[in-house]
């Protein structure tokens, strides 16, 4: 009946506030006292409601109970996949008023309009750094508290190929692969130009446009055309300043993706380009391409004043300088 009349009889003496049932008031009052008498069977973690230690339980066992009914993705929590779930109606109904992004959750909207006011709420009480939104915070702490809340060394999983990763960042860096390279589609379009194959319409007439040339998206800052939606997304981060990718280890931002995975490489050591002469691996590929030149006589990079050519693009800079000093002071100008 309380919930029709609205009569809340059960009041807390420490802070006014009054509750339908005795048992809401029993919770809330071990705010003030700070009793959290559920503990996690798995860690020392402990906690004030009975259903707090079931989902933190899940962190430890990987269960996820919750799952998308049109794509089967699944999560750990009922409200994570309420989120997920509004991906699939596209109901984005939060717009920045600086630019045209749009977003399904407020909180969404809110941290992205930071990226334009520069506002960084959350500060570092040890070093007095700041950030754009809390969980870059909680990730930056642990740097200085040492802590390491998930004993587990291998948290997420991939539910395509089984792979774990230690962070949610990296799979989903990860899972990006899978959705570019197309494992797990059927590639039934056909290029009739170079013979490629694709698993989508849509994925092919962006390729055609590869040799076409036909550039249908335009930057409204600066006139630029591009070749697909996603590059002139990615472009106009640069007048808008956005850097929506974070880097879990450390408080370094990203425009995009690719420049988070390469940026990731100095943390985790992975060196994916490997030397098929010598084995020796580079972070980045162009690393490996200019180490390869010491394994041959190739020489990349020519002078376009004479004719002498070099295997390290700063060997060509260093040499060109003899032309800039050796030129009358008219040719000077135009070499500048």
């Amino acid at each position: 009946m309380r919930t029709h009349t609205g009569e809340k009889p059960f009041h807390c003496s420490e802070c006014d506030k009054c509750f339908r049932t005795k048992g809401n008031l029993v919770l809330h009052q071990r705010i003030h006292t700070g009793e959290k008498p559920y503990a996690c069977p798995h860690c020392d973690k402990r906690f004030s409601h009975s259903s707090h230690v079931k989902i933190h339980v899940r962190v430890h066992t990987n269960e996820r109970p919750y799952q998308c009914s049109e794509c089967g993705q699944a999560y750990k929590r009922s409200y994570d996949l309420r989120l997920h779930l509004k991906q699939h109606t596209k109901k984005k109904l939060y717009q920045c008023s600086r630019c045209d992004k749009r977003f399904c959750q407020k909180f969404h909207l809110i941290t992205h309009e930071r990226t334009h006011t520069g506002e960084k709420p959350y500060i570092c009480s040890h070093c007095g750094k700041s950030f754009t939104d809390r969980s870059s915070f909680i990730i930056h702490k642990r740097i200085h508290t040492g802590e390491k809340p998930y004993d587990c060394s291998k948290l997420f999983t991939c539910t395509r190929c089984d792979i774990s990763f230690p962070t949610l960042q990296e799979k989903k860096l990860h899972s990006q692969e899978h959705r570019d390279q197309k494992h797990y589609e059927k590639k039934q379009f056909h290029c009739q130009q170079c013979g490629k194959n694709f698993s989508s319409s849509s994925s092919l007439k962006r390729h055609i446009r590869t040799h076409t040339g036909e550039k249908p998206f335009h930057c409204s800052e600066c006139d630029k055309y591009f070749k697909t939606k996603s590059n002139l997304v990615a472009h106009r981060r640069i007048h808008t300043g956005e850097k929506p990718y974070v880097c879990p280890y450390c408080d370094r931002r990203f425009s995009c993706t690719m420049n988070l995975k390469r940026h990731m490489r100095v943390h985790t050591d992975e060196r994916p380009y490997e030397c098929s002469e010598c084995g020796k691996t580079f972070r980045q590929s162009n690393g490996l391409k200019v180490h390869k030149t010491t394994h041959s006589e190739e020489k990349l990079y020519q002078c376009s004043h004479c004719d002498e050519r070099f295997r390290h693009k700063s060997h060509l800079k260093i040499h060109e300088r003899v032309h800039l000093i050796t030129a009358p002071s008219v040719e000077r100008d135009s070499l500048i």
